[in-house]
C-alpha cells in the first residue's frame, strides 16, 4: 500500500442521504401524553434550597440516534443514569437510543409526528455537512436551525424525566444544569465548525427552557443572540453559559484513562457510526494530575454501517468501499507514523492498541480493514501491528429503563454520552493537530567535529 495519498480521491455523500431506518409516522395518544408531561415537568421548579447541585448531561447526537447519560459528579458515589428515550422515537426499539430526528408543520418544529407533520431525520449530518451555510436550506430551514431545536427538545425532555424520575436527588436544591456534547476531533480542529457547533447547543439549551413548542423564528432568533454568538467563540466562554463541546475521541476514552488499565502512550481510536467512521491516533498523558490527549492524525469520512448501504444502492461496489476504509485507516496511522517514528508502539516487537467503539463496532467490513491495516502494519514497520482494547466502565451505571438482556453492543454506543457526563475538569485537555507542532527529525550525527584531520596531529 503506497503512501502517496494525494492521487486518492475519498467519497463524499449528499446532506439529504439518510439512514434505512425510517422515522415514525404515528404517535399513540398514551405516548404523546407521556411525553408532553416530561416536557412539563423540566419547568417545574421547586422550593429554592441552601445548597446548589450540579447535573451533567452528556449529549451524544449521532447521525441515527442521539444518547444522553446524566451524572451528578458532587453528590456522593456519583451518581450516573442512562435517560431513556421517549418510547415513540426509540432507534431499534433500544430504550437508550432516541432517533435522531425531528418535525415540522406550518411554521413550527414538533418532537412528535402527525399526518399533518414532516419529518427531518438526517439532522446532524444536514448541519455539518452544510458547515452552517444560510445557503443550504433543509425544507425551506436552515439545518441549525432543526439541529438546534431538535437539541433543545432533548434537554428539556432530559430534564423532566430526572426532575420526575429522580426527585429525591433535586429536593430543596438549587439545579445547576451543564449540557456537553461531542463532535469529532477533525471538525474540532476546524475553527469556524467548532464555533457553530458551540453556538447551535448554546442555542439548544436556551430553547430547552420554553415551555412551548419552537417556532422557526424561536430558533432563529435565538440562534442570532448576541450572548449566543459571543460566548459560542470558546469553550471557556459557553461553559459560563453551561455548553461544551469536546472531542469525542477523548469522551469515549475518559472511562479508559479512569482505569486500573491505563497507561501513557500511543492509541488509535475507531469510531464507526451510522453515516461516519471517525479515525483519531493520539498520546494519553498527564500533566498537573489531569489526562492530556496529544492528537497527531484524525480524520471523519463518510464510512459508517449505514453510509455502506447508502453507497450501494446508490452503484458503488463494495470492494472500493472497503478501499475507501483502509485507505482513511492507513493515512492516519502513516501520518502519526512519520511524526512518531521514534515512539515506543512504532519499535520492533512492540504494537499499537485501538479502541473500536460505536455502533458499528460489529461491523465485519470494518473489523477486516483494521485487521488489514494491522499485517499492513506488521509487514511495513516490523513489528505487532494493532492490538485491541475493550473499555471498561470504572463506575456502576443506572441503567433506568432498560429492562431484560442488553444488545452486546449497546453499551459500546453510550461511551461517548458517559465521557461527556463527566465535569470538563475529568475529562482532560486536549490538543488538536493545528495545536501540535511538527516532531523535527534527528539532526544525526555530526562526524566533522570528530574528523582528526593532519594539523591536529
Amino acid at each position: 500500500m503506497s503512501e502517496n495519498f494525494r492521487s486518492f480521491e475519498f467519497w463524499e455523500i449528499p446532506a439529504n442521504a439518510t439512514a434505512r431506518e425510517s422515522p415514525p409516522t404515528t404517535i399513540s395518544a398514551k405516548h404523546e401524553e407521556d411525553f408532553n408531561a416530561m416536557l412539563h415537568a423540566a419547568g417545574q421548579v421547586g422550593p429554592s434550597g441552601d445548597t446548589d447541585l450540579f447535573v451533567y448531561l452528556g449529549v451524544d447526537m449521532g447521525t441515527s440516534s442521539t444518547k444522553v447519560m446524566a451524572r451528578l459528579p458532587l453528590e456522593s458515589g456519583q451518581p450516573c443514569i442512562s435517560v431513556p428515550a421517549p418510547q415513540h422515537c426509540r432507534s431499534d426499539g433500544d430504550p437508550a437510543l432516541w432517533q435522531t430526528v425531528l418535525w415540522m408543520r406550518n411554521s413550527t418544529f414538533s418532537a412528535c409526528p402527525g399526518s399533518d407533520a414532516r419529518p427531518l431525520h438526517n439532522l446532524k449530518q444536514a448541519a455539518v455537512g452544510a458547515s452552517f451555510s444560510p445557503r443550504t436550506p433543509l425544507h425551506s430551514v436552515r439545518p441549525i436551525q432543526a439541529a438546534a431545536a431538535y437539541l433543545g427538545y432533548v434537554i428539556r425532555y432530559a430534564k423532566g424525566w430526572l426532575l420526575s424520575n429522580r426527585a429525591s436527588w433535586f429536593r430543596r436544591r438549587n439545579s445547576r444544569w451543564i449540557v456537553q456534547v461531542g463532535l469529532p476531533a477533525k471538525s474540532c480542529d476546524e475553527t469556524h465548525l467548532a464555533i457553530a457547533y458551540r453556538r447551535m447547543v448554546l442555542a439548544g439549551m436556551r430553547l430547552s427552557q420554553s415551555p412551548n413548542e419552537v417556532t422557526f423564528s424561536d430558533a432563529a432568533a435565538m440562534l442570532g443572540r448576541d450572548d449566543v454568538v459571543r460566548a459560542s467563540t470558546s469553550n471557556e466562554k459557553s461553559l459560563e453559559q453551561g455548553v461544551a463541546v469536546f472531542p469525542e475521541i477523548a469522551a469515549a476514552t475518559t472511562s479508559f484513562s479512569k482505569s486500573n488499565e491505563r497507561a501513557n502512550g500511543l492509541y488509535l481510536i475507531v469510531d464507526v457510526g451510522a453515516m461516519t467512521m471517525d479515525v483519531c491516533a493520539f498520546y494519553l498523558g498527564r500533566k498537573q494530575g489531569g489526562d492530556t490527549y496529544s492528537v497527531f492524525a484524525a480524520d471523519v469520512r463518510p464510512l459508517g454501517v449505514e453510509a455502506r448501504h447508502w453507497f450501494l444502492q446508490n452503484g458503488r461496489s463494495d470492494d472500493a468501499f472497503r478501499t475507501q476504509i483502509s485507505r482513511c485507516l492507513h493515512e492516519v496511522v502513516a501520518k502519526t507514523k512519520r511524526e512518531n517514528w521514534k515512539a515506543p508502539e512504532f519499535r520492533r516487537g512492540n504494537d499499537l492498541p485501538f479502541f473500536f467503539v460505536g455502533g458499528g463496532s460489529n461491523s465485519h467490513v470494518h473489523e477486516e480493514r483494521l485487521n488489514e491495516i494491522g499485517a499492513w502494519m506488521n509487514e511495513n514497520y516490523a513489528h505487532d501491528g494493532l492490538r485491541r482494547l475493550e473499555i471498561s466502565v470504572p463506575t456502576a451505571i443506572d441503567m433506568a429503563g432498560i429492562e431484560g438482556g442488553r444488545n452486546p453492543y449497546g453499551l459500546s454506543r453510550l461511551f461517548v454520552a458517559l465521557g461527556l457526563s463527566y465535569p470538563d475538569s475529568e475529562i482532560g485537555k486536549v490538543f488538536l493537530p493545528s495545536e501540535i507542532p511538527p516532531i523535527p527529525p534527528d539532526a544525526g550525527a555530526n562526524y566533522r567535529q570528530k574528523f582528526i584531520s593532519k594539523d591536529d596531529v
